[in-house]
């Protein structure tokens, strides 16, 4: 069912759509299993806040990279959700220059097939 909302709320980012009908969103339910897993603070910080590019709590670095991230890849067509707009307030938190972290994601588009055959390497020795 939340897929379908999903589906059909193409405009929204999913977090709105998961909150409408749980009252939770997957950053917050997966950020408490990682806390309820003992993983370190810094992958729980940035798994909770990866959409809040304004957060500047304990660890905020994490979170912030991995909101530049995953909208430097939405905006490459990666399906990672809506790509928002990175505020350049959060390139001058994170120490990055915004053509340079274009660039790496480029890189990394590129490589998209060797990183899938990693991936599946992985995946085989499981």
């Amino acid at each position: 069912m939340i897929c379908r909302y999903i589906e059909a709320n193409t405009h929204l980012d999913s977090c709105y759509v998961e909150h409408f009908l749980l009252g939770i969103t997957r950053e917050q339910i997966g950020s408490r299993l990682m806390y309820s897993w003992n993983l370190p603070d810094e992958v729980v910080v940035a798994l909770r806040h990866q959409k809040t590019p304004t957060y500047r709590g304990v660890h905020s670095k994490y979170s912030g990279i991995t909101f530049v991230a995953r909208n430097l890849l939405a905006q490459r067509g990666i399906p990672l959700g809506i790509a928002q707009t990175i505020p350049d307030g959060l390139y001058h938190h994170l120490g990055l220059d915004p053509d340079r972290a274009a660039e790496v994601i480029d890189e990394l588009v590129a490589a998209k097939d060797e990183i899938l055959h990693m991936a599946d390497l992985l995946n085989m020795a499981c």
